[in-house]
This record gives C-alpha cells, structure tokens and sequence, in this order.
C-alpha cells in the first residue's frame, strides 16, 4: 500500500525503523521543550481509584510501569533518549 502511493518501495522492517525514528524524534523535540517524566502519567482517576483483580485491591505500579517502558525505548530514567538510542536511530541532537 505505502508504495502504491508514495512509489516508495519499504519493507516491513524498514517501516517499522522508520515508526521507531518518528516516535523517538517526536519524544526528544517535547524534551528539548521541557516535557519529562512529571507529565507521563495516566489520568487521576485511574491512579486514585483501585482496580479489582483476583479479589484484591491494586493501584497501578505507574512507576515501575515507566521505568520498563524507558527501558525498552532505550530512554534515560527521566524519559529522555539515550545517545545511544540516538546514535542507533541516526538521529543527530539538535546543535551537533
């Protein structure tokens, strides 16, 4: 489909490097603009309200939650990408 109507031949793989580029891209211009860890969160209700699992009541782990998904997106502890994370991606830090 993408290159019926780009004429852009990519493949599965190519398509899903360029997502992960889009997205860290997008994520390093909000950091660069002071977003962080403070503004990833879920909304109130869903940290305030316990949810009911196995006759249990249980927040959200939102943190531990954070710290996993920074982990696999290759982000430093506060949300923002890795150098490495960029170099992998060809992405050059703004000023370089």
């Amino acid at each position: 489909m993408w290159s019926a109507i780009t004429g852009i031949k990519m493949g599965m793989t190519s398509m899903l490097k360029a997502g992960e580029r889009i997205h860290v891209l997008e994520r390093l211009m909000n950091c660069n603009e002071g977003i962080s860890r403070k503004d990833d969160t879920l909304p109130d209700r869903l940290l305030r309200e316990f949810r009911k699992c196995d006759s249990k009541e249980r927040a959200i782990p939102l943190e531990k939650m954070l710290n996993r998904y920074y982990f696999v997106r290759g982000y430093d502890k506060n949300g923002i990408p890795k150098a490495k994370t960029l170099k992998k991606l060809k992405i050059k830090p703004a000023g370089e």
